[in-house]
């Protein structure tokens, strides 16, 4: 099969953009995963204030918290809304 002048400068394109993203794919889904994963916990205090825990045992980082101290501002019908989260 015999490619026209604009045929085989477009597949070699195609061919190269092809392998980058693969590789670039495959690299940061390497990256992703090679500590394990983050476990995060969304929860609320006694104040029913809503907080995180963050957990990265490869890491080293065990029970970080941060807490919304504004809480929540209202009800809708699709859930909470939160007012600006001033987390410490």
């Amino acid at each position: 099969m015999k490619f026209d002048g604009l045929g085989k400068p477009l597949l070699i394109a195609f061919g190269a953009a092809l392998l980058f993203y693969v590789g670039f794919y495959s690299l940061d889904a390497h990256l992703r995963v090679r500590k394990g994963p983050w476990q995060v916990t969304f929860t609320s205090d006694g104040t029913n204030a809503p907080s995180l825990r963050i957990n990265e045992p490869k890491l080293g980082i065990a029970n970080v918290r941060k807490v919304c101290e504004r809480g929540i501002r209202a009800m809708t019908r699709s859930g909470r809304k939160f007012s600006g989260c001033g987390c410490r």
